[in-house]
């Protein structure tokens, strides 16, 4: 007594259950995999805009001290040439007056604060 299953109408309705089954647990397979997809897509994207984030940061960082230093070297070069314009002004004045005659000017100024 042995039993066929492809006679058995049991066995049919079984079969023909599990096909609209089968399909929607493939479909659901295909919208979770199309959903995968999709998040890495926005997992490189928002890569993509952290790595240049990082990189604007970087270059700005690096701008920043670029222009400190310029700043620093205008000003230097600018006391400079100012102090060389008037060296000769500090020449000459060295020359015209001598050591006593600077002394004697000098703590003018100073017995006129003192009063």
């Amino acid at each position: 007594m042995t039993t066929n299953s492809s006679n058995d109408p049991s066995m049919q309705s079984d079969a023909s259950d599990s096909a609209p089954g089968a399909e929607s647990a493939a479909s659901e397979i295909a919208r979770e995999a199309a959903q995968i997809a999709a998040l890495h897509g926005e997992i490189a994207e928002l890569k993509d805009r952290y790595l240049r984030a990082v990189a604007d940061t970087e270059n700005l960082r690096k701008r920043a001290d670029r222009e400190k230093q310029d700043a620093a070297q205008f000003a230097f070069s600018r006391f400079a040439r100012e102090s060389l314009i008037n060296l000769p002004h500090v020449k000459d004045l060295h020359t015209s007056f001598s050591l006593g005659e600077v002394k004697a000017s000098s703590s003018l100024p100073l017995d006129h604060l003192k009063t």
